[in-house]
């Protein structure tokens, strides 16, 4: 889901806030309302699982910054197009074939 559509759905909910960021108003999103308000695709199961989102790259405190987000889709990034994937091993795969006469 990218960071657009999930502002979208927030702003459609009324879910969106501001906060200070080192000395920056930045937007964010509430997730302190009861999920079956949550406007959009998925509906409550969305909010549910932004709500873990927030807890693993957040603060836990239920308020999903720009900060936040930011870190949410740089560790899924890191996950499938990490250095990793570049200068690591290969993946190899083995198959074979056997004859009996």
């Amino acid at each position: 889901m990218s960071l657009v559509i999930i502002r979208n759905e927030a702003v459609a909910s009324g879910w969106t806030t501001t906060v200070d960021s080192n000395g920056e108003t930045i937007e964010a999103i509430d997730l302190s309302n009861d999920c079956s308000g949550w406007q959009g695709a998925g509906g409550a199961s969305s909010c549910l699982l932004l709500r873990g989102v927030e807890a693993r790259f957040g603060n836990a405190d239920q308020v999903y910054d720009l900060n936040e987000q930011r870190a949410a889709v740089a560790g899924w990034y890191n996950l499938t197009n990490g250095e990793h994937t570049f200068l690591g091993a290969g993946r190899t795969i083995r198959a074979g074939m056997q004859l009996d006469f």
